[in-house]
């Protein structure tokens, strides 16, 4: 069950105000929408490329609000107990709403279990109970775009989290302790991601025990000071290097941003062909934020470990004038590959910018800079002619992650295709905390600080580089992810750099 805590209203049970809950999911899904459809508005050169990607969000928003109000309102045929009921009055909602699951109660496989995770759970009474945990539930935190740029990522972020902790708990829980997934809303901005990390680390039990999705570089490098303040872990989908002080802290899920763009420029390199012999030309394009910079060198470093030329550089804004400023750049440059770390719009709108001049340039970019909505634009075909995905080795429906996705199949068997990765992605970061929390409870001490020292080092260093072919035709973008179909990726075989040798170009280079 979904529970929407509402201000306004003290109440003995949610079930009264079923019709509260309904307002704001209504409110919070209408948010969502005007967000995506302000989105799509952004850029006038954009409107061709980007509006299927806006309105396919759009409509999925649509249809989890009419699921969401519906399911609320089924808690009106539900009473409460008698007036014996012994349960706590509902205290005023914080300033950000937080969402959080109940517990389920239909049975389930764990995520993730394997042979050895079977022993009998701690006992309660022998655990030592930190911040964020009681006799009954532990409580793990998110910082979500619920309803800013990147909500229609976050949001599936947010369902494969709680749909995994529901497996969780209804195979009993942690500890004999059910989990309650927390998550409040930033929007993208960065003031209010540290506010509600600050909110969800409350010293009482109304805090968090660990947060399971802090967000990308600079949001995870922006809330690291609290969490070493309050002795916490975060997991981080951003890949960026934090530092020393915010690694020890912050768990990220993926490699490092400037390897992945040193073997991926390094990849388009060797399978690239330059004209009569010349040294391959490269451009590369870039945001001008933690990500972009550390992308932009791991392609500079490539390019210059292979004796490639670097004909031209855009590190900067990517908004109307920046993609005119780009289009122009490449035009008069003639590259031979292009490099972008950018966001999947704006990677369609450099697309746009140069679209019908017929250049066979080759593209490649950061896992973020791609989105499989892309293959229902007008650039399509192009980015199926020449782009190359530079991504996690287990994206959802790679070889590598074949048990993980038979496991999302049943949690959430009507997500859809074009969304299964970022599914993935939060199901992977739900997966690490509960490692975590799992490695705390079997030594007896559910703090924030024990639950830091026993994540697994390895656990944030899961994931490959790989390298993947697009084919628009290829994808069943709207099929539910429970019948037979593909988000139009193939990975490719071949020649790719040594990640050790990414390792210590990206320590050491300028």
């Amino acid at each position: 069950m979904l529970k929407v805590p509402c201000k306004r209203a003290k109440c003995d049970c949610w079930v009264h105000h079923a019709s509260c809950y309904v307002a704001r999911i209504g409110l919070l899904m209408t948010r969502v929408e005007e967000g995506i459809v302000e989105w799509s508005k952004t850029s006038k050169s954009s409107t061709l490329a980007v509006s299927s990607l806006a309105d396919g969000r759009l409509a999925t928003f649509r249809h989890i609000r009419v699921a969401a109000i519906a399911s609320a309102l089924s808690l009106l045929a539900v009473g409460c107990s008698s007036g014996n009921d012994t349960s706590e009055p509902i205290e005023e909602a914080p300033t950000s709403t937080p969402i959080s699951t109940s517990t389920s109660t239909s049975a389930a496989v764990v995520p993730g279990a394997s042979s050895e995770d079977t022993a009998p759970p701690t006992t309660l009474d022998s655990i030592v109970a930190g911040f964020g945990v009681n006799q009954e539930t532990i409580r793990v935190g998110l910082s979500l775009d619920l309803s800013g740029p990147l909500s229609g990522v976050d949001s599936f972020v947010l369902d494969a989290q709680i749909a995994y902790f529901d497996a969780v708990n209804a195979s009993g829980g942690i500890g004999g302790r059910m989990v309650d997934v927390v998550a409040l809303d930033h929007a993208s901005d960065v003031d209010a991601h540290i506010d509600n990390v600050r909110e969800l680390l409350e010293r009482s039990d109304r805090g968090v025990a660990l947060i399971a999705s802090v967000g990308g570089d600079d949001l995870a490098q922006a809330v690291t000071p609290i969490l070493v303040e309050e002795g916490a872990m975060g997991i981080s989908r951003g890949h960026a290097d934090l530092g020393r002080v915010a690694s020890s802290h912050i768990v990220q899920l993926g490699v490092k941003t400037c390897v992945d763009a040193y073997m991926g420029a390094s990849r388009l390199a060797e399978t690239t062909s330059g004209a009569d012999d010349a040294p391959l030309s490269v451009a590369i394009v870039s945001r001008s934020n933690t990500f972009g910079n550390q992308s932009a060198r791991g392609a500079r470093l490539a390019s210059e470990e292979a004796a490639l030329d670097i004909v031209y550089e855009y590190r900067g804004d990517l908004d109307d004038v920046g993609i005119d400023e780009v289009a122009d750049g490449l035009i008069l440059n003639e590259p031979d590959v292009v490099w972008v770390a950018s966001s999947p719009r704006e990677l369609g709108n450099v697309f746009l910018g140069v679209a019908g001049l017929n250049r066979a340039w080759r593209w490649g970019g950061a896992f973020q800079t791609y989105d499989a909505l892309l293959l229902e634009t007008s650039i399509a075909a192009a980015v199926s002619e020449l782009y190359t995905h530079t991504a996690p080795i287990d994206l959802f429906d790679s070889e590598q992650s074949t048990d993980r996705s038979a496991q999302i199949r049943r949690a959430l068997p009507d997500i859809e295709y074009w969304a299964a990765d970022s599914v993935s992605f939060g199901w992977q970061q739900a997966e690490l905390a509960h490692q975590a929390l799992l490695a705390a409870a079997d030594s007896g001490e559910l703090t924030r600080e024990n639950i830091l020292a026993s994540h697994r080092p390895e656990a944030s260093d899961l994931l490959e580089t790989s390298f993947f072919a697009v084919d628009h035709e290829q994808a069943t973008l709207r099929s539910p992810i429970s019948r037979a179909g593909s988000v139009g990726l193939t990975e490719v075989p071949g020649p790719e750099a040594d990640p050790a040798s990414a390792r210590s170009a990206c320590a050491s280079g300028s």
